[in-house]
C-alpha cells in the first residue's frame, strides 16, 4: 500500500476502514457498470451496519440536523414513488418500479446509520479522484478499442451518430460532467488542501479531455449541461475568486475543444443541429423529444395531483403516443426522458416538490454550513440539468451515480475545512 493509501487509512478502525474501502469501490464501479455499482451498495450497506454495530450504534451522531434532514429528503421521495404504487393498476410493473428507485432509500440510509466522522476533507476529496481516475482509464481504453476497430475495416458509425463509446451517451455526460465539477472546486482551492498533487496544466489537461470526451459522445444534454457548468465556473472565478487569468485558460480550452471537433468531425453535431433546425423553423413538433415531452404532460394531466401511478406510466404513455400520431415512440418504447415529467406522470405535483426538494437539499445544507458551497452548487446544476434531458431514476446507472454522489456532497459539507 503507497504512503497516501496508508495516511487515508491509518487512522481508521477495522469497521471504519471496511466502509471507506467499500465507498472507494463505490465511487471506481459506478463509471465501468451499473451491475458492478449495485453490488458496490449492497457491500456498503452491510460495512455500514458492521460499522453501526462495532460502534454500538445505529444513528450517525457526528451529522447536523440539516444533514439528516437532507438524507430524509431522500427517503421520503422513494416513500411516495411507493405511495403511488398502491394505486397503480398494474401491480406487477409498480413493485419492479419501486424496486428500481430503492436506491433513494438504501444510499442515505448507509449515512444515517454508518458512523461517519471519521471522514475528513482528504476522504471525500479521493472518493472524486477516484472517479476522474476511472473515467480517464475508461477514455483510454475505449480509445484503443476504436483505434482496433477501425483498423480491422470497421466503422465507428451507426446511421448519422458517431459511436465512440458502447456506454449510453446522457449517462456517461453526466459522469464526466460531475469529474469536470470537482476538478474545478480542485482548481480554485489552495494550493497545500488540493489532493491532485500535480500542476494546474495537467488539471486543465484532464478536464479538456473530459470536454472531448462529451463532444464525442454527441449528447445534446451534456453539452447543455457544460455550457451551463462553464458559465458557473466562469461566474466564480472571476467574481468571487477574480482568477482571471485561469478564466481566460479555461474559456480558451473549452472554445478550441469545440472548434476542432466541430472541423474535424462535423458529424458529431448532426443531432444537436437537427433539433437547432427543427426549432428555427418553428417545427418543433418534428423533434422527438419535444414530442415525448407534449405526451408526458398529457399523462400528468389526467391525474396531476398524486398521478396516475409508478405501474400505470408506461401503458399511458404508449396510448398517448398512438393517439398523437407518434408512432416512433410507441414502437421503441420510449419513456419520456425527462426525469422531472416521469416523476409528475406517476407521484403527481406532491412527488415533483419532493423530488425538487431533495435535489435543493445539498445547496440548502452547504448554504447554512458555510462550507462546501462550490462543489455542492456546481454537482446540483449538473444533475438537474441532466434528468432533465433523461429519465434517469429510471436506469440503475443513472439513479445509483445521482444518489451517491449527492449523498457524498451532503457529507462533504461537515468534512469541509
Amino acid at each position: 500500500m503507497s504512503s497516501k493509501a496508508r495516511q487515508l487509512f491509518e487512522r481508521l478502525s477495522w469497521s471504519e476502514s471496511a466502509l471507506y474501502a467499500s465507498m472507494l469501490l463505490m465511487s471506481i464501479a459506478l463509471p465501468i457498470s451499473w451491475r458492478l455499482g449495485l453490488m458496490s451498495m449492497i457491500i456498503m450497506t452491510v460495512a455500514a451496519v458492521v460499522n453501526a454495530i462495532a460502534k454500538r450504534s445505529f444513528f450517525n451522531h457526528s451529522l447536523t440536523k440539516g444533514t439528516v434532514v437532507a438524507y430524509a429528503l431522500m427517503m421520503f421521495l422513494w416513500v411516495v414513488w411507493l405511495a403511488s404504487a398502491l394505486w397503480s393498476s398494474n401491480q406487477a410493473n409498480a413493485w419492479h418500479v419501486v424496486g428500481v428507485k430503492l436506491p433513494l432509500f438504501i444510499m442515505p440510509f448507509v449515512f444515517l446509520i454508518g458512523e461517519t466522522s471519521f471522514l475528513t476533507q482528504k476522504h471525500i476529496q479521493t472518493l472524486f479522484s477516484a472517479l476522474c481516475a476511472t473515467l480517464i482509464v475508461r477514455f483510454i481504453v475505449i480509445l484503443i478499442r476504436d483505434i482496433i476497430i477501425i483498423a480491422q475495416g470497421g466503422t465507428l458509425m451507426h446511421g448519422n451518430d458517431f459511436m465512440f463509446d458502447p456506454l449510453h451517451h446522457n449517462y456517461l455526460a453526466l459522469y464526466l460532467l460531475t469529474a469536470i465539477a470537482f476538478l474545478y472546486t480542485e482548481i480554485v482551492r489552495p494550493r497545500d488542501e488540493r489532493v491532485l498533487r500535480m500542476p494546474l496544466w495537467g488539471q486543465f489537461s484532464i478536464i479538456a479531455v473530459f470536454i472531448v470526451y462529451i463532444i464525442v459522445i454527441a449528447s445534446r444534454s451534456g453539452l447543455v449541461a457544460l455550457l451551463l457548468l462553464g458559465l458557473a465556473c466562469v461566474a466564480h472565478a472571476t467574481i468571487y475568486r477574480r482568477m482571471w487569468r485561469a478564466t481566460l485558460i479555461v474559456v480558451g480550452v473549452v472554445a478550441a475543444a469545440v472548434i476542432a471537433s466541430y472541423i474535424a468531425f462535423p458529424n458529431l453535431y448532426y443531432r444537436i443541429m437537427c433539433t437547432v433546425r427543427n426549432l428555427m423553423a418553428g417545427n418543433g413538433g418534428n423533434d422527438v423529444r419535444i414530442m415525448m415531452d407534449a405526451c408526458g404532460l398529457q399523462v400528468f394531466r389526467t391525474s396531476p395531483i398524486i398521478g396516475v401511478g409508478c405501474g400505470d406510466v408506461w401503458q399511458m404513455l404508449q396510448q398517448i403516443f398512438l393517439e398523437n400520431g407518434f408512432e416512433e415512440g410507441s414502437v421503441r418504447d420510449f419513456d419520456s426522458h425527462n426525469q422531472y415529467l416521469e416523476t409528475m406522470m406517476a407521484t403527481g405535483i406532491v412527488g415533483f416538490v419532493a423530488q425538487i426538494a431533495m435535489m435543493a437539499a445539498p445547496i440548502v445544507v452547504a448554504l447554512r454550513e458555510h462550507r462546501g458551497r462550490t462543489l455542492a452548487c456546481l454537482l446540483t446544476i449538473v444533475f438537474a440539468v441532466c434528468i432533465f434531458f433523461e429519465a434517469t431514476f429510471g436506469r440503475q446507472m443513472g439513479l445509483l451515480f445521482v444518489v451517491w454522489w449527492m449523498c457524498v456532497s451532503i457529507i462533504n459539507v461537515r468534512c469541509e475545512k
